[in-house]
């Protein structure tokens, strides 16, 4: 990264790494700033109009810091990839888990409902079976 400090030019090469913390379930980054020094072609391009020769290799300088960004972004979103495969594996056990326990609750009441119809049908044999005693009972009591 490029940026002007009291004047100055200055380079800071940043990088952000993921830290997994066995305490902690969010995730931590640390971020490391580290600055780079200037380079011989700094001094003499600021010294004097640049040359093709200087104009390479501030060239070749700017393709390497490029090349070194793109590493570090290549590594942090590898680790994001792979925190994400972690979650998403987890979420698929929960998943699992939630729909076995559904399977099982579907499973019990299926069992309950078998249950309540059969208690119906034995309430609604006992009151024919009242009615009918209540009948006899009543019709012995006239004659």
């Amino acid at each position: 990264m490029h940026f002007e400090y009291q004047g100055q030019q200055k380079t800071v090469n940043i990088q952000v790494k993921p830290l997994k913390l066995s305490n902690y379930e969010e995730p931590f980054f640390l971020i490391i700033f580290e600055e780079k020094e200037k380079h011989p072609v700094d001094v003499q391009t600021t010294q004097s109009a640049p040359s093709s020769h200087n104009l390479m290799v501030a060239k070749d300088q700017q393709i390497k810091e490029l090349s070194e960004d793109l590493e570090s972004t290549k590594e942090t979103l590898q680790s994001v990839i792979e925190q994400q495969e972690a979650v998403n594996e987890e979420l698929r056990s929960a998943n699992e888990e939630v729909q076995s326990s559904n399977e099982e609750l579907l499973s019990t009441n299926e069992e309950l409902e078998t249950s309540k119809e059969e208690l119906q049908s034995g309430n609604e044999e006992l009151n024919t079976l009242n009615d009918s005693l209540n009948s006899e009972i009543n019709s012995q009591r006239i004659k």
